[in-house]
């Protein structure tokens, strides 16, 4: 995908709308996935540094943040569009590991979409884990050959409340 996929700015202008307002009509639609915050608690317990990594333009991803309170739960929150490209570029996890260091052998990328895995696990991230569903109210789609899948974060809970 291009950066221009996700920017309110280029949609807005190229149909002559605000998606930014429309975007928070729906606000009340804003919620976690199963389980997120519990997985969260459970990092933070655990001592391990959490970040998240969006292709959410920074005007919605403002109004996600202050309708769930997501940014309590985690050490930092960068979007593709500080960084000038978007997560399925590889490119995106060098200007991310220059502003925001990680070990490419312990990070775990979570993500819903196949090729930001791929584009991950290209740049070198070793651990990568695809939501199967996800939108909640529509069924799981098929696992991806070479990444592992859960369907709901509940899922890798045991094994990170065994970390301390």
């Amino acid at each position: 995908g291009s950066l221009n996929w996700y920017c309110t700015d280029y949609w807005s202008e190229r149909l002559s709308l605000n998606i930014t307002q429309l975007k928070a009509e729906v606000g009340n639609r804003i919620g976690y996935r199963p389980h997120v915050p519990a997985f969260l608690n459970a990092l933070r317990k655990a001592g391990l540094h959490s970040v998240i990594v969006t292709n959410c333009h920074p005007d919605p991803l403002a109004l996600k943040l202050e309708r769930t309170g997501l940014n309590r739960y985690v050490d930092s929150i960068v979007s593709s569009h500080d960084l000038d490209r978007p997560k399925e570029d590889r490119e995106f996890w060098r200007a991310l590991a220059k502003g925001t260091p990680y070990r490419h052998e312990t990070t775990l990328m979570v993500d819903d979409s196949f090729p930001v895995l791929e584009s991950a696990r290209d740049a070198g991230i070793s651990q990568c884990l695809a939501i199967l569903a996800p939108d909640s109210q529509q069924p799981a789609r098929e696992p991806h050959a070479d990444i592992p899948g859960i369907h709901h974060f509940d899922e890798v809970l045991p094994a990170l409340q065994g970390i301390r």
